[in-house]
């Protein structure tokens, strides 16, 4: 997926403007999401075909006419989803941190997840996003205990060749 532009509320006007450093965001996204945001394209397309007066730009989340959403209007369809899902409410940001904690808890180098976050230095992801969780606690005290493990060994086999 491509980003080119961002929509921010402000608190009494909305700012469209490019992505930080003016950049054009590209990230990679699995099979399945591709294949929900291509079904939304084409409702979209379909919904465009329909109008009358659909909006000229081509904005990927947009209300039924294809004018811009309000940049709080995700924010408030996500608190209903989530009421509905009935799970412990965060706010839309903390799937990014999600995201992050994630991949780094199954191995993915922290420059790739940096590069996914879009950050430039990978020392923000590691001391902002990156969160210990208990699985990678129980993974450090395993390979601890296979480092201990094998230099009993070592120190057995090196007591057994002196004798």
């Amino acid at each position: 997926m491509t980003f080119e532009h961002n929509r921010v509320g402000l608190r009494s006007s909305v700012q469209e403007g490019t992505l930080k450093n003016d950049e054009i965001k590209t990230v990679t996204v699995d099979p399945s999401t591709m294949a929900v945001m291509q079904l939304h394209r084409k409702r979209q397309a379909e919904l465009k075909i329909a109008s009358r007066a659909w909006h000229p730009l081509d904005y990927v989340f947009c209300n039924n006419d294809g004018s811009p959403l309000h940049p709080r209007s995700p924010h408030r369809i996500w608190q209903r989803i989530v009421a509905a899902a009935g799970v412990k409410y965060l706010k839309p940001h903390a799937q990014r941190h999600t995201h992050a904690t994630v991949l780094l808890e199954e191995g993915v180098p922290l420059h790739v997840v940096a590069k996914r976050l879009g950050h430039r230095d990978a020392m923000v992801t590691a001391t902002v996003y990156a969160n210990v969780t208990p699985k990678q606690e129980d993974a450090a005290a395993g390979v601890y205990e296979a480092w201990l493990a094998e230099s009993e060994k070592v120190d057995q086999e090196d007591d057994a060749a002196s004798c």
